[in-house]
């Protein structure tokens, strides 16, 4: 039986990965936009974007897809990909797998499909980003974690296995949210509850404070009741949780930590991409767009 083709194109060091585990799945693997990688010599490397896509069934797009809405996020290409330029060279039949996939790019001509939005990938790719937050907190303070004090906002996916393992790690830790339930379940695991309303009178206790959630909740009143020594980590995606201009106007230190698994941990946030799609293609997929 003739192996299905796969199109890699552009985004990170996840990218690459995703594509040797979906070689082993027995795909035939065409890679463009890494020719400044050095990590991508086991897969074919198309000379041109055209070669990439010429007969491809399939094609992965990166996560985030493009950060300006117009080209692809390529940081190991060597030129810019323009999307209207991928869509124009697929063939009819290509089915594009993206995360996060933006509604304006979709061209009505082609099937795509976002492994973002699937739940068994959000909560796998947890992991490496509260793993990579962890990371991160470690190299960015001179304590350990260990009886240290910490905030988490949000007990979303992240919040919840993010505070797991830092209790776990003898952390103090403390973690908001909104709903009753989840602070009844908080309260039950051990760790302490705050409405995610009143982050302002915990603030002040905190040696790290994680935000996990996509709203402004850290703005001038919770940032002025700041120790100077507090470390902000953001890991939602844009807009953010945290008034970043204030912070910095206050002289605290805040790290927004975007696309986090594959920077810490791309091996394995690469296998959860590649995990997701053969998910989708085993139980069958809808047209996103």
């Amino acid at each position: 039986m003739k192996r299905k083709k796969f199109a890699l194109l552009g985004g990170d060091l996840r990218t690459l990965a995703a594509g040797k585990f979906l070689f082993e799945k027995g795909f035939d693997i065409y890679v463009f936009g890494f020719e400044k990688s050095d990590k991508n010599d086991f897969l074919k490397t198309a000379k041109t974007l055209e070669n990439a896509l010429s007969g491809a069934d399939y094609a992965l797009l990166p996560l985030p897809l493009s950060s300006d809405g117009k080209t692809l996020r390529a940081p190991f290409g060597k030129e810019e990909i323009l999307l209207s330029d991928i869509f124009l060279a697929a063939d009819a039949k290509t089915v594009f797998f993206g995360g996060n996939i933006p509604e304006n790019i979709k061209d009505g001509a082609h099937t795509f499909v976002d492994y973002f939005k699937r739940e068994d990938f959000q909560i796998m790719n947890a992991v490496p980003t509260a793993e990579g937050a962890i990371a991160e907190a470690i190299k960015e303070t001179e304590f350990t974690l260990w009886k240290s004090r910490c905030l988490v906002i949000g007990f979303g996916r992240i919040g919840k296995i993010l505070a797991l393992k830092l209790k776990a790690l003898g952390a103090d830790v403390t973690v908001s949210a909104r709903k009753e339930k989840d602070l009844a379940m908080i309260s039950a695991l051990g760790m302490n509850a705050v409405r995610s309303e009143k982050l302002g009178g915990v603030i002040f206790e905190q040696d790290i404070v994680f935000n996990t959630v996509p709203v402004l909740l850290i703005g001038e009143k919770e940032l002025s009741e700041a120790r100077k020594n507090t470390l902000f980590i953001d890991l939602s995606s844009k807009p953010g949780g945290i008034d970043f201009e204030l912070a910095k106007k206050a002289g605290l230190k805040v790290l927004w930590l975007l696309s986090l698994p594959g920077k810490t941990a791309p091996e394995t946030a690469g296998k959860i991409i590649a995990d997701t799609v053969i998910n989708i293609l085993e139980g069958g997929f809808e047209n996103d767009g």
